[in-house]
């Protein structure tokens, strides 16, 4: 789910000018991209989130290329190993998320 959030007032002489809003992302939302920029058909396919060697979660990709972990808070605290992996289990991406994202993206 995003939300839209104000992060700071713009102020002149004890005047508010304006506020600037920020959309957010309110749990760990990963996408799946082609080397084009489009994204996979990931019907069927998972991510698995890991951290000191354990699975701490596992969601579905949607077929666009998607994956929302409903129990992942962002900004994420801790970095985690990502997995992308088939329905038959074979993992085809591994990657690095770091700690303080939102949106992680998966591109190849």
């Amino acid at each position: 789910m995003v939300k839209g959030k104000v992060l700071r007032k713009v102020v002149s002489g004890g005047k508010v000018l304006s506020k600037v809003a920020s959309q957010r992302f309110s749990r760990l939302t990963i996408v799946w991209l082609q080397q084009n920029g489009n994204p996979f058909d990931t019907a069927g396919f998972r991510a698995r989130l890991i951290r000191n060697g354990q699975v701490v979660a596992v969601t579905q990709f949607d077929r666009y290329g998607v994956a929302r972990f409903s129990t992942i808070d962002a900004l994420t605290r801790v970095s985690y190993t990502l997995q992308a992996v088939d329905s038959n289990g074979v993992v085809f991406r591994t990657r690095t998320v770091p700690a303080r994202v939102e949106v992680f993206g998966i591109i190849g």
